[in-house]
């Protein structure tokens, strides 16, 4: 039975069980109504934003993720979104300047933000400025953090201290397997 028409938080909590369950497509409707009937409802837009973008939709994503930048407190979760969306779309220049943005506000979300612009860097093959965006991204130290840093540092050929970062993770399935592939080089002979 769906909710009543004008009932914004009960659409929000249809879409986030869909998406507890993976069906992010499924989850874009019931987000899109709720943040339709209530912008201001604490992540209604945001998560409908997110839900486009886990669906590949990312242009559509930039209109929900917008408002959420206007209207959510912590304001650096929508603008990272915002600059993932526009790396998706290979707008790097956009994205890189929305996530300096984010990383820039230092608000309640300043550990995703740098993370995703780290990876960022990364991907667009600047590794070596990613090593120093990442390495303040450790505080709270966490699994993910330590192995986008290892993985950075693997990428500079700093392959002992990559090997250190990613020995701090050892619950992480990716830093595992990378901490292996690194050992493995380091015991190699040199030619």
């Amino acid at each position: 039975m769906a909710p009543p028409a004008g009932s914004a938080q009960q659409w929000k909590e249809i879409g986030v069980g869909l998406a507890k369950q993976g069906d992010y497509r499924g989850a874009v409707e019931p987000f899109g109504r709720a943040c339709a009937l209530d912008p201001r409802l604490l992540d209604a837009c945001y998560y409908h934003g997110r839900a486009l973008y886990a669906a590949d939709q990312y242009r559509a994503a930039l209109g929900p993720l917008r408002v959420a930048l206007r209207v959510d407190a912590v304001k650096g979760r929508a603008e990272t979104a915002i600059g993932q969306c526009h790396e998706a779309l290979g707008e790097a220049a956009e994205a890189e300047r929305v996530f300096r943005a984010a990383v820039g506000r230092g608000d309640g979300f300043a550990q995703g933000a740098r993370l995703a612009y780290g990876l960022f860097l990364v991907r667009q093959g600047r590794a070596s400025e990613a090593v120093t965006v990442l390495e303040a991204a450790q505080t709270p130290e966490s699994a993910e953090a330590r192995y986008e840093l290892g993985l950075a540092l693997s990428q500079c050929d700093r392959l002992a201290e990559a090997v250190r970062e990613l020995e701090r993770a050892p619950a992480h399935e990716a830093a595992r397997l990378l901490l292996g592939k690194l050992r493995a080089r380091l015991a190699a002979p040199r030619p």
